[in-house]
């Protein structure tokens, strides 16, 4: 890795460790799990997404036929759709965390439990959520 790409890093990661984060609802589903959203601006003006859970139920204990977590954002403008911006992997610890880019600047911010994670819908429990307006 280059200098330069390990400053880009280190700028990023900073920005990202100083940004308050925010904390996530979580659902009836999931009463111990606790997740919070760290926000940033990110290159080319997108809204970079630090997401992080933990004590979260493995996705199968939530519905049988889930086998991922999806994180989805929505605009707040009527009828936009929700938009997969990724996977938000659980281990055995039931802990997690997903970096992911959005266009938006304020949208609502949700986890569901998913059979795949290809899904282009939100169709599972919802067990993690929050309103972000990024400033």
């Amino acid at each position: 890795m280059s200098i330069r790409s390990l400053v880009a890093v280190c700028v990023v990661g900073l920005s990202l460790s100083c940004a308050p984060a925010i904390k996530l609802i979580n659902g009836p589903m999931v009463p111990a799990a606790e997740g919070r959203v760290t926000v940033a601006t990110g290159e080319n003006g997108n809204t970079r997404l630090s997401v992080t859970v933990e004590h979260l139920a493995l996705p199968e204990k939530v519905d049988p036929q889930a086998t991922v977590y999806i994180v989805w954002v929505q605009g707040t403008q009527e009828g936009a759709p929700a938009l997969n911006v990724g996977a938000l992997t659980v281990d055995e610890h039931l802990t997690g965390r997903l970096e992911t880019l959005t266009s938006f600047t304020q949208f609502e911010l949700s986890v569901t439990a998913e059979a795949a994670a290809t899904a282009v819908t939100p169709v599972g429990a919802k067990v993690l959520s929050a309103t972000i307006s990024r400033k």
